[in-house]
């Protein structure tokens, strides 16, 4: 039925829920979802290889059960600038 009529779908299958945006948990959605701190910290590790809240841009809760996440891109870090012979050589990380 929910493949027929697409607004039976949530009435079935839930909802996504957001649960981190910008880094920052989103305490509503983990609350609705009955998620804890520790189930949230295990899917971060298992599916985005992620330590903690703050690499994470964005992070859901999918209709499916699973729970996606989309990692912050760093900034660069200069780790190193040469100057030999009027060339430059600048050494970044990119995280």
């Amino acid at each position: 039925m929910a493949y027929r009529f697409h607004w039976i779908g949530p009435l079935i299958k839930g909802r996504e829920r957001l649960l981190i945006k910008d880094g920052e948990v989103v305490r509503e959605g983990m609350h609705a979802s009955y998620l804890g701190e520790n189930d949230l910290l295990e899917a971060l590790r298992s599916t985005a290889s992620v330590t903690s809240p703050e690499k994470v841009k964005l992070a859901r809760l999918e209709r499916s059960g699973n729970i996606s996440v989309i990692g912050k891109k760093g900034n660069p870090r200069i780790l190193e600038v040469e100057v030999e012979d009027g060339v430059q050589l600048v050494r970044i990380r990119l995280e």
